[in-house]
């Protein structure tokens, strides 16, 4: 992401919020789905149960943007929109974008949070509705197979035979270390309510004889001791502060084999907190989404293992979004 250094860069950058909303409420509202391969405004209205002329207004925005084709009185969809919607090979995309709308109505309430130190949000609603869950799952599991091969290149499968997936959600990266490993068995430690679709798609992955469930919080104790050669922690500390990312460590590390190790993938900052900007952005998230989750630096990551009893560390950079640090045991 390049840097605001002109006016006009910062108020492209404070209205490009117009665009962001136009695209995530017609995913809302399915109406790329609805369009399908084509169709006036009036179709795609009476098809989705939306105003005709409210819906001609958007999908002429989405035109005028280039996510959608417009010709006569005809929208169709753009290159993207077919890729993301109607691609069987990203049958999960839909539902990755279906959660980022979900996390936009989170981020509206940016200020109160900042001013509260926590998220607002999730005092007055609590956890996420079932269908709230249903899109983070499918989106995890989308974004985690995009990344499992890169992961599983950088903590390497040889020599395992037993893997803890904590906070696994679908199983994507357990999935990706059974299949570079036939040796390996899997087991995914998730909430009571994650579980059941934590084996919906362990199935679907056709792992059923490879991957087990277990229900359980990490924060409240690990049901395992030293049974596993490596326990994988992704995208999880983040949700947490210090102190309790520490005694989730803990847990884990009395859970592997001596000789074992950890791999944690997460978004880690520089020492101040300002690079990348992925992850500097990405602490808000968590600010808007959790009690008191933010991101951590890998310095800090780094001591946090230590603290819990591991013996070293060390941080691995992965292409894209996120990084890793692995820690290991004697």
């Amino acid at each position: 992401m390049s840097g605001i250094n002109t006016q006009r860069e910062f108020m492209e950058a404070v209205n490009g919020f117009r665009v962001s909303r136009a695209i995530l409420s017609a995913i809302e509202l399915e109406l790329f789905l609805h369009l399908g391969e084509g169709g006036t405004a009036e179709q795609v209205a009476a098809r989705a149960g939306t105003d005709a002329r409210a819906t001609k207004l958007l999908l002429n925005a989405l035109a005028a943007i280039d996510v959608l084709n417009k010709e006569g009185d005809v929208f169709t969809p753009g290159s993207v929109v077919r890729e993301s919607f109607q691609d069987p090979a990203r049958r999960g995309s839909g539902q990755r974008l279906m959660h980022t709308a979900h996390i936009y109505r989170r981020w509206m309430t940016l200020s109160d949070c900042v001013r509260e130190g926590t998220s607002v949000p999730l005092k007055k609603e609590g956890k996420r509705n079932d269908r709230e869950l249903e899109a983070f799952i499918q989106a995890m599991q989308d974004t985690g197979s995009q990344r499992a091969t890169d992961l599983v290149e950088a903590v390497g499968a040889a020599g395992i035979e037993r893997l803890l997936d904590a906070g696994g959600g679908p199983g994507a990266y357990s999935a990706a270390f059974c299949r570079a490993n036939p040796a390996i068995r899997a087991t995914v430690l998730d909430l009571p309510e994650v579980v059941p679709l934590t084996r919906r798609h362990v199935e679907q992955m056709g792992l059923t004889d490879r991957i087990d469930t277990v229900a359980g919080d990490v924060t409240e104790g690990i049901p395992f001791s030293e049974e596993f050669d490596l326990v994988l922690l992704s995208n999880i500390l983040h949700i947490f502060n210090h102190e309790t990312g520490v005694t989730i460590l803990r847990g884990l590390c009395g859970a592997l084999k001596p000789g074992g190790r950890i791999a944690v993938q997460d978004f880690f900052t520089n020492d101040d907190g300002t690079e990348p900007v992925d992850a500097a952005l990405f602490a808000l998230n968590m600010l808007v989404n959790t009690e008191c989750g933010g991101v951590f630096s890998f310095t800090e990551t780094k001591r946090m293992l230590v603290e819990a009893g591991f013996d070293g560390a060390e941080a691995l950079e992965l292409p894209g979004r996120g990084d890793l640090v692995i820690g290991w045991r004697s």
